[in-house]
Order: C-alpha cells, then structure tokens, then sequence
C-alpha cells in the first residue's frame, strides 16, 4: 500500500511539473511576440523620433455641455507651438455615424 501511494505521489509530482514547465514555455513565447510587436510599432516613428505623439479621450464630445471647445482650443494652441509635422494628435470621441 506505501509503494502505490508514494507512486501515485511522485506520478502527480511529475505531471505538474511538466505542466508548470510547458505553461512556462508558453508564456515565455507570448512575451517574445508582445516585445516584437513593440518592436514594429517603434519603428513606425524611425524618420522622425522627435516626434510628439498625443492621444486625447473625449468619449462625450457633442453632448453640448463646452467641453468640446476646450478641447479644440487646447489642440489649436498645441498647433501653434509646433510646427507642422513634429506633433500628431489622436482625439478619440466615441461617436460613429
């Protein structure tokens, strides 16, 4: 009875071992392709580096409540301050029509 227990002990011990180590594996693959897709979207920016990428959320942008020309007046001064081609800017709104 000892020898069957301490089989099936170190059988289970086994199997979650390998099961740790391909979950390992795995993950380590999925790390690899996320760093590479990283890789590709910094090269987008290779001609020009200096470049300011900004990115603004105003999911509620037509909801009437002014929100809408502060949002516009900041972007218009942005573009005053820099020059054409150093600055992207992303509104994301939310809105589909």
């Amino acid at each position: 009875m000892i020898f069957k227990s301490l089989f099936t002990l170190i059988y289970y011990a086994g199997l979650i071992a390998v099961i740790a180590v391909l979950s390992l594996i795995g993950l380590l693959f999925y790390q690899r392709s996320q760093i590479a897709s990283l890789r590709k979207l910094q090269n987008t920016n290779e001609k020009n580096p200096n470049k300011i990428r900004l990115a603004f959320f105003h999911p509620k942008c037509n909801a009437g409540g002014g929100g809408e020309k502060v949002l516009w007046c900041m972007v218009e001064s942005l573009m005053k301050k820099y020059s054409q081609g150093e600055l992207e800017i992303v509104i994301y709104t939310g809105i589909y029509y």
